[in-house]
């Protein structure tokens, strides 16, 4: 009897050996669903990405043609930042932050890589065709003169390839800060920073070649709307002096630095008549202009030392 009791027990004990710990309930299926949610919202990221990649792409290919065009393209180039941008930047949004080493992720980088240096090649193409083109004609040691005639022609073209370099640098350097993504974007910079520095030189070559007003005036507008680079202030002050006149054009003599004690501190004056100036500033370490319009008569250089300088019209657009 004492056996079978032992025997009855110790199946009892092996049978609850077996059970194991008491499982918490829902726990098992509670991480499931949190692990299907992770995925989910990796996939939304992921699509995200890939749908403003297709748009960017559409975006690429209607601008192309104008891109590889260069000079009297604006219009394309503009659309560099106003339509490619916006797309570009949320593709590169979505996938800065992903470490995931699968093939859709790391296809979807290699094709953003791929647009954006398919973009930047036919942008500095254009531009480089026409500056080409200006160099041989123009600027060439072998040119003896280019006569007033051509450089009332040229001085347009010129200003209109900086205002369309302005448009590819924006459109770069936005990207560019995206370092883990796209690792050339400080060289694409650097090289529509030798462009702008090409044209900045012919426009003052050819400023000197003429003395119609309305020319100059029309090429110092265009770039100092378009001009944000300090290295670049003194070659707008010489173009500005030739437009409105040295007596008109204060450029403040104190180096420009990275570390400016006053960020908005005016770096030039240009009286462009009776009673407007534009007032140039150092903002957070680029350029910016406003239009004052003053009626008291003070030269530009009087404004310059003015220690408040009250803007009352409205910034550049």
């Amino acid at each position: 009897m004492k056996i079978r009791h032992f025997a009855a027990l110790a199946l009892v004990l092996a049978l609850t050996a077996c059970d194991g710990p008491e499982s918490v309930p829902g726990t098992v299926s509670n991480s499931t669903a949190l692990d299907s949610q992770i995925d989910a919202s990796a996939q939304l990221n992921q699509d995200s990405a890939r749908n403003n990649l297709d748009k960017a792409r559409n975006v690429s290919f209607e601008i192309s043609a104008g891109l590889q065009g260069g000079v009297n393209n604006a219009k394309a180039f503009s659309r560099l930042t106003t339509d490619l941008l916006p797309p570009m930047l949320a593709v590169a949004n979505s996938l800065s932050g992903n470490t995931a080493t699968d093939q859709d992720t790391t296809q979807l980088k290699a094709d953003f890589q791929e647009l954006f240096a398919d973009v930047m090649n036919q942008a500095l193409q254009g531009i480089n065709t026409n500056l080409s083109i200006y160099q041989g004609q123009i600027e060439s040691a072998q040119i003896i003169d280019t006569g007033r005639s051509t450089a009332v022609q040229a001085l347009p073209d010129l200003t209109a390839l900086f205002q369309e370099t302005t448009y590819a640098e924006k459109f770069a350097a936005q990207l560019a800060q995206f370092s883990g993504l796209l690792t050339n974007g400080t060289t694409v910079l650097g090289a529509i920073r030798n462009q702008q520095n090409v044209v900045i030189n012919g426009v003052l070559q050819l400023s000197q070649k003429t003395n119609n007003q309305g020319v100059l005036q029309t090429a110092y507008q265009t770039l100092v709307q378009s001009l944000t680079r300090t290295e670049l202030l003194s070659q707008l002050a010489q173009l500005a002096q030739r437009a409105y006149g040295e007596t008109n054009v204060a450029l403040r003599s104190t180096q420009l630095t990275p570390t400016q004690t006053d960020p908005n501190q005016v770096q030039m004056v240009v009286r462009e008549d009776s009673t407007h100036y534009r007032v140039i500033r150092l903002n957070q370490n680029q350029l910016s202009n406003e239009l004052l319009v003053d009626t008291r008569g003070l030269s530009a250089s009087d404004l310059l030392s003015a220690s408040n300088v009250v803007v009352i019209s409205q910034p550049q657009s």
